[in-house]
C-alpha cells in the first residue's frame, strides 16, 4: 500500500517541482525589468544624452566609433540619446526593457553555456541558473548592471555576446547551412569589438588548441574546416571585429586623454617606438598595483584538487572539466596580463574584469553542475536547496526594489533642478541637498546619483583594497 502511495506521489513531487523551478526562473526578469523602471539615468548618462541631442544616429555612431569602438559604448550613446531622466513611455521605455532583456539574456545564456543544453524545469537546471544570479548579485560585478546605464548598456551586453559566440565552441556545434554561417560570422564581429581584452585571449587559447592538436597529429588539417566549419567562421569574423577596433587611432587618442592620465595608461606598443626600458618599468609598476585582484587564481586550482579527487572516481569524461578549467585560467591569466597597461582602480574595478567574474563563474557552476549529476541526490535534498535559492532570489528582489523605489522619493522633488544645456551637457541650477544613494542593507545595491559624477574613488561596494582618488 506504501509502494502505491509513493508511485501516486510522483506526479504531484514532479508538479511541485515544476512550480518551484517556475517561480525562481520568473524572478529573475522581474528583477531587471522592476530595476530599469526605477532606476534614474546617472550624471554620466544625462551628460552623454545632452551633449548629443542635436546630433543624428548616424552621426552619433560615427563619432563614438572614432572615440572608443566598442559595441557596447556605441549601444549606450544611442539609447541614451532617446532615454528620459526617470522612465517615460515611448523610446525610453523600449531602451530600458531592452537593457533589462540583455541582463536576463546574459544569465540564461551563462546557464545554457554551463549545462550544455536549454535549461529545463528542474530542480538540478535551476540550482545553476539560481546560482548564475546569485553569485553575480552578490559579487562586486553587481555594480555593473546598477551603477549606470553606461554600465549595463555596456559591459552586460558585452557578456551577452562573449557567450553567445562560445556557444557553439563549447556545444561543439557541427553544421554546413549558410544562416548559421552567416549568423556567428556576424557575432564574430561583434565579438571582436565587444572589449578590448576578452577576444584576443580568446583568441590567443583557440590558436594554441589549434596549434597543439596538429603538433600532436590528432588532427589534420584537412579535415579540420569540415569538421569546424561554423566556429572557424566565428573566429574569422572575430579577427575582423579586432581590426575594425584596433584599425583606428581613437585607442591611442584616449589614452592620451584624460581616461590615460586617471589609470597611468602605458602602451605595450611603447616598446618598440624607443622606450622600452621606461615602458618595462611601467608595466612592473602595474603588475604589481593590480596583484591584488589575482583572487581567481586559489578558485580554479581548488576546482582543479577537487575535480581530481572527487569527480575523476564517478566519471570518465572528468576531464572535459579540466579543459574548461585550464582555458579559464589561461583566460584570467592573460587578461591580467593585458590589464597591466592600466592601473586597475576601484571605479575601474567591477565593470572591467566583469568578463573574468563570468569566467570564474562558469568554472564554478559547472564543478556544481558536475557534481548534481555525478552523485545520487535525492529528491528532497534538491527541493531544499532549491528552495533556498529562490528565497535568496527573493530578498534580493525584494532589498533592490526597496532601496530604490526609497532613492527615488528621497530626490524626486530635486530633479527640477537638473537642466539639458543641448550639445555641451548638464546644468545644476540651484544647490541641492546630499543625494548619494544609500545601498540596500542586504546585497549593497546602489546606483549612482543624476546630480554628481559620484565619489569614484571607492567605487566597490564592499570597499576592499586602497582607495583611490581618481579626481573624476
Amino acid at each position: 500500500m506504501k509502494k502505491t502511495k509513493d508511485v501516486l506521489d510522483k506526479p504531484t513531487q514532479k508538479k511541485r517541482e515544476k512550480i518551484l523551478c517556475l517561480i525562481g526562473y520568473i524572478i529573475v526578469p522581474l528583477f531587471f525589468i522592476i530595476l530599469y523602471l526605477i532606476m534614474f539615468m546617472s550624471y554620466e548618462d544625462l551628460y552623454q544624452s545632452y551633449v548629443q541631442a542635436d546630433r543624428s544616429v548616424p552621426t552619433i555612431i560615427h563619432d563614438v566609433y572614432f572615440y572608443l569602438p566598442r559595441i557596447g559604448e556605441i549601444f549606450q550613446h544611442i539609447a541614451v540619446h532617446f532615454m528620459t531622466l526617470s522612465t517615460s513611455f515611448g523610446a525610453d521605455l523600449l531602451f530600458r526593457l531592452f537593457t533589462a532583456f540583455m541582463s536576463i539574456l546574459l544569465i540564461y545564456l551563462c546557464t545554457f553555456f554551463v549545462l550544455g543544453k536549454k535549461p529545463g524545469l528542474n530542480y538540478k537546471d535551476f540550482l545553476i541558473y539560481g546560482g548564475c544570479f546569485l553569485l553575480l548579485m552578490i559579487s562586486e560585478v553587481s555594480e555593473t548592471f546598477t551603477f549606470r546605464f553606461s554600465y549595463a548598456n555596456n559591459y552586460v551586453i558585452a557578456g551577452v555576446v562573449s557567450l553567445a559566440f562560445l556557444l557553439p565552441f563549447r556545444l561543439k556545434t557541427k553544421t554546413s547551412k549558410i544562416l548559421p554561417i552567416i549568423g556567428i560570422f556576424i557575432l564574430g564581429i561583434l565579438f571582436g569589438m565587444s572589449t578590448e581584452i576578452g577576444p584576443l585571449a580568446i583568441f590567443i587559447i583557440f590558436t594554441t588548441w589549434f596549434l597543439i592538436k596538429l603538433f600532436k597529429k590528432d588532427l589534420k588539417f584537412k579535415t579540420f574546416f569540415k569538421a569546424y566549419k561554423l566556429q572557424i567562421f566565428g573566429l574569422v569574423g572575430a579577427v575582423i571585429g579586432l581590426l575594425l577596433y584596433y584599425a583606428n587611432g581613437s585607442i591611442s587618442a584616449r589614452a592620451a586623454s584624460s581616461y590615460g592620465a586617471v589609470y597611468d595608461y602605458v602602451s605595450i606598443f611603447d616598446l618598440f617606438k624607443g622606450q622600452t626600458l621606461i615602458t618595462i618599468y611601467k608595466l612592473w609598476q602595474h603588475a604589481w598595483f593590480n596583484l591584488r585582484y589575482l583572487m581567481f587564481t586559489p578558485l580554479i586550482i581548488s576546482l582543479f584538487i577537487l575535480t581530481e579527487n572527487l569527480i575523476s572516481k564517478h566519471i570518465k569524461s572528468y576531464h572535459n572539466n579540466w579543459r574548461f578549467y585550464t582555458c579559464v585560467l589561461t583566460f584570467c591569466i592573460l587578461y591580467m596580463g593585458a590589464s597591466c597597461q592600466i592601473k586597475v582602480y576601484d571605479d575601474l574595478y567591477p565593470r572591467y574584469f566583469f568578463l573574468v567574474y563570468l569566467a570564474i563563474f562558469s568554472a564554478i557552476l559547472l564543478f556544481i553542475n558536475t557534481l548534481l549529476r555525478s552523485f545520487t541526490i535525492s529528491q528532497k535534498s534538491l527541493k531544499i536547496s532549491s528552495s533556498i535559492i529562490v528565497s535568496l532570489s527573493i530578498i534580493a528582489l525584494i532589498d533592490m526594489v526597496i532601496a530604490f523605489t526609497i532613492y527615488r522619493i528621497q530626490i524626486s522633488s530635486q530633479l527640477y533642478k537638473i537642466q539639458p544645456i543641448i550639445g555641451a551637457g548638464v546644468e545644476i541650477t540651484e544647490e541641492y541637498h546630499r543625494t548619494t544613494m544609500i545601498p540596500s542593507p542586504i546585497f549593497k545595491f546602489a546606483q549612482l546619483s543624476p546630480f554628481d559624477w559620484g565619489d569614484t574613488g571607492n567605487a566597490m561596494k564592499y570597499g576592499y583594497g586602497p582607495i583611490v582618488k581618481t579626481g573624476q
